[in-house]
């Protein structure tokens, strides 16, 4: 995967920890030569609960607009029969 144009790619330490792993090369001009290499290296524990956390969201969020929605639907069925 990739993110901002940066190859990205999950590591599995000997420990068993989870990092993402992104490199992205620097260069003094745009046609230039690269001069360095930055490796980052970031754990996953954060990025993952927020990805839960907003599944979640949305999970709730869509059961709220729908249960309001099935009483107006019913409502109005009864007010049109």
């Amino acid at each position: 995967a990739t993110r901002n144009g940066q190859p990205e790619r999950n590591l599995l330490l000997p420990g068993g920890r989870e990092v993402l792993v992104s490199a992205r090369y620097v260069r003094e001009h745009p046609t230039g030569p690269v001069r360095r290499v930055v490796v980052c290296l970031r754990g996953t524990e954060a990025r993952r609960r927020t990805e839960r956390s907003h599944a979640e969201l949305i999970a709730t969020v869509a059961h709220e607009l729908r249960s309001p929605l099935t009483s107006v639907k019913g409502f109005t069925a009864t007010l049109l029969a």
